[in-house]
């Protein structure tokens, strides 16, 4: 991979996870476990200037943007990607309102429980176990998955002309293969593994890297 990347990790997730996909990258750091109640912070559109984006699930969503904004972005790798999450008439294969509400009032209610719960979801069918920080940022997470609802990048797509490669997984529980189809206007390359929403921590993509 040339040149020095910067990974965008997704919802709920530690940033440290993700540092052995590339050592050396740059973590980015949306504030979901800081030990104060702040805002989410988010990536700005020109904050991966000639680097490659490696990015998961929320951060795909980012990834697209910077992309789309900058045509100095050199590459982006994506896990579980989608430039949307919501589901709307014109996208059907979204997570529902409900659903995206029930996760948030898990959150307000027991915020580890429900994280705990979450990230069993992402990890199957991998035998992969994490457990949430001791600290969780309650305010930038709800953020998030405010976010998460109200988003749509697809119409940013088109300027997206940097070389593309989706992975996902075939079990995955949270993004389907629906979710992950798009369209841009430079070189697309599309991988599957036998994997869930957890697969940059399932070791079953590291010959991208």
């Amino acid at each position: 991979m040339k040149g020095s990347a910067l990974i965008l990790p997704g919802w709920g997730v530690d940033p440290a996870l993700y540092r052995d996909l590339a050592p050396g990258a740059d973590l980015f750091d949306y504030g979901f476990f800081s030990p104060e109640e702040t805002p989410m912070r988010h990536p700005g559109e020109t904050c991966a200037a000639g680097r490659t984006i490696i990015a998961h699930s929320m951060g795909t969503a980012f990834a697209l943007r910077c992309a789309a904004a900058d045509p100095t972005v050199r590459e982006l790798v994506l896990f579980n990607p989608f430039p949307r999450f919501s589901r709307a008439e014109d996208f059907p294969c979204g997570w529902k309102t409900e659903d995206i509400t029930a996760l948030r009032n898990g959150m307000e209610k027991n915020a580890s429980v429900t994280l705990k719960h979450f990230y069993r979801n992402c990890a199957f069918p991998d035998r992969i176990r994490i457990e949430p920080p001791e600290k969780l940022n309650l305010t930038a997470l709800l953020e998030g998955l405010n976010f998460l609802a109200t988003f749509d990048f697809r119409g940013l797509l088109p300027s997206v002309r940097c070389p593309v490669t989706v992975l996902t997984g075939s079990s995955d529980r949270i993004v389907s293969r629906e979710m992950s189809s798009f369209s841009i206007n430079g070189p697309l390359a599309v991988k599957e593994f036998d994997s869930g929403h957890f697969l940059p921590f399932s070791g079953k993509a590291r010959e991208v890297f």
